[in-house]
């Protein structure tokens, strides 16, 4: 090394943990001394006076540039204009590719080191380079004409952290696109990464909460965020919990070890048995609302498994979060962002509405870019939440929630009536995957339903009776795993008597909640 040791600060955004520990590990490797926030600041402490503290002591401040590093309201802002302030030496990492105009200007002429599209041993020497100063050669250079063999990759045994990005997406995957609107949770992030970490044989992590908090979105932001320190990120949709094995013996054709022939029972102990010994694998349980069901289905070993689910009662049997609706300020960052030229202020009074629930506001959001103005969706809130509440609060789900499916769903009406009418079918079902050949089969053969004028949580209609699909004239209902029927329980007479709730479904869910159920399931992994 060039130069004396550093007192390093690592300056990073939250969405950036993975490089920000795959640096400070590498540094602390190399002699310097480090101080990263998670894994120097104990629960309980001064952020701001540690950060402070921190950016007093350190001889040269590591700052992770990204797109999202730049962003007005990041802390990260206060670290390096502290750092520009002090005349502390400033090093720029690059880990992603950034347009000219998202660095300041003040910072546009300090010199920075490209760490991404690197393999990681010329990340290593990148970053290694960046903080002790550049040296020259140690060998003469290679012919300029000569083609040198590229630098083997770092064996990443043990705890050490992987470079991210640096070998793309698991071998064996299944996880959906994350979602680019993301916003907030960061604390949340950081609680369920720490301790999924903590442990040496399998950790798992429930998260746990109201449905539409966002359970489902914040796992799917762990997995991608932290798909490069895995080997297996397998997801499951974990509704039925008697499907579990399904899911397990897909995962274990992956790498080869599901015997020809053998049944779900048995593959799916071959399984768990291989994960046993094996490390770097993340399995993901959506939805699981029985936790009495997975007592023999969740895997051993030094992996990891993530939960989530409405039940509370996971926190008895695993570590849990419980997630609540967002802090006040996350609401409205997220309206302004999805919603161009909405005002601060309208933003605010549209959340008031909203009561800060992630689902309710991205249902808003959906709805007003389609050509609706705030206001007049903040009216028709304000409209369908009294009435609802008036009639009952939905149980399981606030009355704003099912408020804001409802004035989606007659927006939907409108401009799509053949959609609506498939949704309103897929609401009877059950939370099977919907097989479309047996959809083309029934055409024509559902009956139809009269509306009862004076239910008022009927879907809203422009006459007294309208077209509502309900079950063709059978007692089966499609399969999961091959499209063909199976019984059902549940079963409706080709010309019912017209009810004031239908019966193929709990009859304490309204039409409205079971569509909302189903629009929420329709974008969960797994579901078509």
């Amino acid at each position: 090394m060039p130069g004396a040791a550093e007192s390093v600060f690592v300056s990073y955004v939250g969405a950036d943990r993975a490089w920000a520990e795959w640096v400070a590990w590498h540094l602390r490797e190399a002699g310097h001394r480090v101080e990263l926030d998670v894994w120097d600041w104990r629960t309980g402490d001064n952020f701001v006076e540690r950060m402070d503290r921190a950016l007093g002591r350190a001889t040269a401040v590591v700052a992770l540039f990204s797109s999202s590093y730049f962003d007005r309201a990041r802390w990260t802002r206060e670290e390096w204009t502290s750092a520009v302030a002090r005349r502390r030496r400033l090093v720029p990492l690059t880990i992603e590719p950034l347009d000219g105009g998202e660095v300041p200007d003040i910072l546009a002429a300090v010199i920075r080191k490209d760490l991404h599209g690197l393999d990681e041993q010329a990340a290593i020497t990148a970053l290694r380079e960046a903080v002790a100063g550049p040296t020259g050669p140690l060998t003469a250079p290679l012919f300029p004409g000569t083609t040198g063999a590229a630098a083997p990759s770092v064996d990443a045994g043990g705890v050490r952290p992987r470079l991210p990005g640096g070998a793309g997406l698991p071998e064996v995957w299944n996880v959906p696109r994350r979602n680019p609107h993301l916003i907030g949770r960061e604390v949340t992030m950081t609680q369920v990464r720490e301790a999924l970490l903590a442990g040496r044989q399998a950790v798992v992590q429930a998260l746990h909460g109201l449905g539409g908090i966002g359970k489902t979105q914040l796992a799917l932001e762990y997995a991608h965020r932290f798909a490069s320190q895995y080997d297996t990120v397998w997801w499951i949709d974990a509704e039925q919990a008697d499907q579990i094995p399904v899911h397990y013996t897909e995962l274990a054709a992956r790498p080869g070890i599901a015997a020809p022939g053998a049944g779900t029972g048995h593959t799916t102990r071959t399984l768990i048995e291989h994960l046993r010994t094996r490390e770097r694998w993340l399995i993901v349980l959506d939805n699981a609302d029985e936790p009495g069901a997975f007592e023999t289905l969740l895997p051993t070993g030094p992996g990891h498994v993530l939960i989530t689910s409405r039940n509370p009662g996971w926190k008895d049997l695993v570590p849990s979060h419980g997630l609540d609706v967002f802090p006040r300020g996350d609401p409205v960052a997220y309206l302004t962002t999805r919603i161009p030229d909405i005002a601060t202020q309208q933003a605010d009074s549209l959340d008031d509405g909203l009561g800060d629930l992630p689902l309710a506001l991205a249902q808003a959001a959906g709805v007003i870019t389609t050509g609706m103005t705030p206001d007049r969706y903040r009216q028709l809130l304000n409209d369908k939440t009294t009435r609802l509440m008036a009639n009952g609060a939905p149980p399981g789900y606030p009355a704003h929630l099912a408020a804001t499916v409802d004035i989606a769903t007659a927006r939907l009406s409108n401009a799509h009536p053949q959609a609506t009418e498939l949704l309103r079918l897929a609401a009877f079902l059950g939370p099977d995957p919907i097989p479309t050949a047996w959809l083309e089969t029934t055409v024509g053969r559902p009956a139809t339903l009269t509306v009862d004028p004076n239910d008022f949580m009927w879907p809203r209609a422009r006459s007294s009776t309208c077209p509502a699909p309900a079950w063709p004239a059978s007692t089966t209902r499609p399969s999961r795993s091959t499209g063909s029927p199976r019984p059902s329980s549940a079963t409706t007479p080709a010309k019912p008597t017209p009810p004031r709730r239908r019966t193929t479904s709990p009859p304490s869910w309204p039409p409205s909640r079971r569509a909302a159920r189903w629009t929420r399931s329709a974008g969960r992994p797994g579901q078509p």
